[in-house]
């Protein structure tokens, strides 16, 4: 696993564990794990999640700009190892 890899499994289990015990917070996992740097979330809770980071976009939490680099950073690393 790589560098990157390893941040982000170390974000993943850092923010799901501190948070996991409320459900309400549990749905901001995603819009905090952005924030934070991380470019992809993989949940359970996917449905609820997209509408908080889309709720961060529209209220200025995250910017448009953030979610783009980051969107961008996981196409280009899908087209590197050919799953795009």
């Amino acid at each position: 696993m790589d560098n990157a890899g390893v941040w982000f499994y170390f974000i993943d289990k850092m923010l799901l564990s501190k948070w996991s015990t409320d459900h309400e917070k549990v749905l901001y996992t995603a819009v905090m794990a952005l924030m934070a740097g991380c470019d992809m979330v993989c949940t359970s809770e996917f449905e609820a999640q997209y509408n908080a980071v889309l709720s961060a976009v529209q209220s200025g939490q995250i910017m448009m700009e953030m979610l783009n680099s980051a969107v961008e950073r996981v196409l280009i690393f899908k087209q590197s190892i050919g799953i795009l």
